[in-house]
């Protein structure tokens, strides 16, 4: 039952209900019409934002692996299978240092405890079989080479510290027991099902990796059957890694050309696996071994190793003594290298103390004969002095003698006067010496250094930068040393340290300084502004404005009042000076105005190859100063 007073209510909130159905459903018509027209450009965006993701994955990835980008061979044209695999291009497959992707991001941090493995593979020899014991690290290195071409293929950087593939058409993998009682197939017969399919698909641009060649049946007929099923991938050109317990398998391929043996091995004392993959060398398997050091009885270990045939053992013996010569080189060469490496280190702690003891020596005769030129100075000047105080007191004697009548002289004794003659030539004497002294520090003997000059001291000029010994930072020439022969042994030039100048005779002069090293990358060479250059004639004047701030961290340069052109050129030659002078950055005031000289300034800075980087000046300055940070 509806009360008459709700009905008026109930019906306007239907039609309120209905109308905002059909409001909801016209906005959603109209964002879907909006939508199908973007439809394209939606999808485009959501394809590149899917790359972008994996491109991201793709980056994350290779950094927890530390993994490095794997070089891709061109393709050997299109070559079918059987084709000669030797086309126009190189085909190889090298790896160095790799690990597996799983092993290299574990826990123990990317590549942390991991021991690394290296394979090469090329058109003359694609086929790799591994031997050595169980657990030792065969199958490993197997998968290794085949997710590493797996990975490179597929666009992502692979853990190694060099990775070369050629172009795969496929990778093919028989690994592992894939018997099964359902399709009637044993383990041996796995493999074999395996092994034709394979045969069936790959071509000569195909990776192969087939685990326990030759196994789950009798010893002699799966050596056989193995050496037969290497022979035709070889003949078919492909690569191929695969692994072994089989001596008659390492044994054809040793004697084969285009084939390669590698191993894996144990630890000698421990028995542990070294997990270390060994180019050219077959593997033993252990078995006698690690039975007996898993607890069976020595009887039976006895009765095995007697079952043995001599050539087995023989064979045996013979890898053994390879195993123990290859580890004696390997400790050598590692003694070797750790010897160069300490002789390498000795060598250049000998040559810094030599270099320290011809500097301290170099300061040393320096000092004494500055010191002894000081004294000699010194002595020089006080005899002068006693020279003068002896003339002055032998004139006023002379004068007084004159004034009274001259004493009788007694026998034997020596007149005054003759004493007094006999000063003045003992002091010429000892002037004389003093003066020879002189001369024989200021010769070539006394000078701390070769004196010849250097090629490169013959050609400084104006505004060159040359290093000066005892002085970390390059200074600049300011006057070239006189040329020639006129020149002497004592020729000094004048440089400029920071604001002071300062004459530095020729041989303190160490090494020319190189250009400056950001103007250098671009081809620039930098000279003071004020300076002459190689015609003699002045260069560019400092420009007006520029100064020292005595509060601020580095020079000012004020181009209030002057036009755009004119103020990039004073720019240029500020920030020229600058980097000469090894300063951090350069204030640059052009005032607020109209703003059209502030950005010609930083349009300027933005491309000059001096410059890192530009910013507004910070306090009172604010827009009104740019601050040029140096490089």
């Amino acid at each position: 039952v509806e009360p008459m007073a709700a009905v008026d209510l109930g019906n306007r909130w239907r039609e309120a209900r209905l109308a905002e159905e059909r409001e909801v459903e016209r906005v959603l018509r109209q964002l879907s019409g909006r939508v199908g027209e973007s439809g394209e450009d939606l999808l485009l965006a959501l394809d590149l934002v899917a790359r972008l993701d994996l491109d991201l994955a793709k980056a994350r990835y290779s950094a927890a692996l530390r993994a490095t980008p794997p070089v891709m061979l061109a393709d050997v044209g299109d070559a079918a299978a059987g084709d000669d695999a030797d086309g126009d291009a190189p085909r190889r497959m090298r790896l160095s240092r790799a690990r597996h992707p799983l092993l290299a991001g574990g826990g123990a941090g990317a590549g942390g405890g991991v021991v690394p493995i290296s394979l090469s593979l090329d058109s003359g020899r694609g086929i790799l079989l591994i031997t050595g014991p169980n657990a030792g690290g065969k199958t490993v290195a197997l998968k290794t080479a085949g997710l590493l071409a797996l990975m490179a293929h597929a666009g992502l950087h692979v853990p190694a510290d060099e990775a070369v593939f050629p172009g795969f058409d496929g990778i093919y993998a028989d690994i592992g027991d894939q018997q099964s009682i359902q399709q009637s197939l044993s383990t041996f017969s796995s493999h074999i099902t395996n092994l034709l399919d394979i045969m069936r698909r790959a071509t000569a641009r195909s990776l192969v990796l087939v685990d326990e060649l030759g196994t789950s049946t009798d010893p002699e007929e799966g050596a056989a059957l193995a050496s037969a099923v290497l022979r035709h991938f070889h003949r078919m050109g492909v690569f191929l890694i695969g692994t072994t317990h089989q001596r008659g398998v390492a044994r054809t391929v040793q004697e084969h050309p285009g084939m390669l043996n590698a191993s894996v091995d144990l630890d000698p004392a421990t028995l542990a696996p070294t997990y270390q993959l060994t180019m050219g060398l077959p593997g033993r398997s252990y078995a006698l071994t690690i039975a007996a050091r898993l607890g069976l009885p020595p009887e039976i270990i006895d009765d095995a190793g007697a079952g043995i045939s001599p050539v087995e053992q023989a064979t045996e013996t013979l890898l053994r003594e390879l195993q123990q010569e290859r580890r004696t080189v390997e400790r050598l060469k590692d003694e070797a290298e750790s010897a160069r490496l300490a002789a390498a280190r000795l060598q250049q702690e000998l040559e810094a103390q030599l270099e320290s003891v011809e500097a301290t020596k170099t300061e040393m005769v320096e000092d004494a004969r500055r010191q002894l030129q000081q004294q000699t100075a010194a002595i020089l000047d006080r005899l002068q002095k006693a020279e003068r105080s002896m003339e002055m007191a032998e004139a006023a004697a002379r004068e007084s003698a004159a004034r009274r009548p001259a004493p009788s002289v007694s026998a034997g004794a020596a007149p005054d006067g003759a004493r007094a003659a006999g000063r003045p030539a003992e002091m010429a004497d000892n002037k004389s010496a003093l003066a020879e002294v002189q001369r024989e520090l200021d010769s070539a003997a006394w000078q701390p250094i070769e004196i010849r000059r250097v090629p490169w001291q013959e050609r400084l000029k104006s505004g060159d930068r040359v290093y000066v010994r005892g002085i970390p930072r390059p200074v600049e020439v300011i006057t070239p040393p006189e040329s020639g022969a006129a020149a002497g042994p004592a020729a000094r030039v004048e440089v400029l340290l920071g604001t002071m100048r300062a004459k530095v005779p020729v041989y303190q002069l160490q090494r020319l300084a190189e250009s400056h090293p950001a103007a250098a990358q671009h081809g620039v060479h930098l000279a003071r502004a004020g300076g002459r250059g190689d015609d003699g004639m002045p260069l560019r004047a400092r420009p007006r404005g520029y100064v020292f701030s005595g509060g601020g961290p580095g020079p000012e340069l004020d181009l209030r009042g002057l036009r755009a052109d004119e103020a990039v050129a004073r720019v240029d030659a500020a920030l020229n000076d600058a980097a000469l002078d090894g300063l951090p950055l350069l204030r640059i005031i052009h005032g607020k105005g109209t703003g059209a000289l502030r950005r010609a300034v930083r349009d300027y800075l933005a491309g000059h190859p001096l410059v890192s980087g530009a910013a507004n000046g910070e306090g009172a300055g604010g827009d009104g100063v740019t601050v040029a940070q140096l490089r």
